[in-house]
């Protein structure tokens, strides 16, 4: 999962041969001499490569690290080599995506209403969510988007909730398996909603939800992750003009 290019270090050396970092007293002249007691930080940092990258998505990926420390007690007439090794490992949580349109004339619904969207005068349009997955099995994945006051919700797809006292359009994905998207299928839902342009939105192309959020349980990190998706607009995926004309 490293990315060679990506590594950094102010004061070491990195060696993409073997894939180590080198401080001496060269770089850090702290190094030159450590009194009884002191201590002191060295920094790197890494990069991991894009899920995906050749045509090969990780499993359960972890980068390990093995830190060696050497150098030299005493005096110069009774010098002793003395070292310490301690090793751990970065566990990668797994890289979600969630992705957000809007559609007119395509998807599982029959829409219905002047496009471009006309001053009270209702339009349907569908909302599409499509999830992918990298690397991790993500437990209790779901998304959720809150409706703005002038779209109302229809109907959605199996799996999808609508919550009216929140506004908030719920879609339960349960487990969601690594490489969903990437070496399988990515996970899709549809809702279909209805909005009521006002005169006040007149020129523009409104939002058709909020942003969308993904969110779960990392099972191999054992961390929350999370993705997000900007808003639709009438401004649809399949071309439709989504300016809203007056009467």
């Amino acid at each position: 999962m490293l990315d060679p290019q990506s590594v950094q270090s102010p004061n070491g050396f990195y060696q993409s041969s073997n894939n180590t970092i080198t401080w001496t007293s060269a770089q850090d002249p702290s190094l030159a001499q450590v009194a009884p007691g002191a201590q002191g930080t060295l920094t790197f940092s890494f990069a991991t490569l894009p899920p995906g990258t050749a045509g090969v998505v990780y499993t359960n990926p972890k980068v390990a690290l093995t830190l060696n420390v050497k150098g030299t007690r005493g005096t110069d007439q009774s010098p002793e080599s003395v070292s310490a090794l301690t090793k751990t490992d970065v566990v990668i949580g797994s890289l979600l995506s969630l992705d957000a349109q809007a559609v007119y004339g395509q998807g599982p619904y029959q829409n219905s209403g002047p496009t471009p969207p006309r001053v009270e005068t209702p339009t349907t349009y569908t909302v599409q969510w499509t999830v992918k997955n990298s690397s991790n099995a993500i437990a209790n994945a779901n998304v959720s988007a809150v409706l703005p006051t002038y779209v109302t919700y229809k109907v959605g797809q199996a799996g999808t909730t609508y919550d009216a006292p929140s506004r908030t359009v719920r879609w339960d994905l349960g487990e969601l398996k690594a490489g969903t998207g990437y070496t399988a299928g990515a996970r899709t839902a549809a809702f279909q909603v209805t909005l009521n342009p006002s005169v006040s939105q007149a020129g523009q192309a409104p939002n058709l939800t909020g942003a969308a959020v993904l969110s779960g349980t990392d099972r191999y990190a054992q961390i929350q992750v999370s993705a997000q998706a900007q808003p639709p607009t009438t401004q649809t995926s399949d071309g439709q003009n989504g300016i809203v004309q007056n009467k």
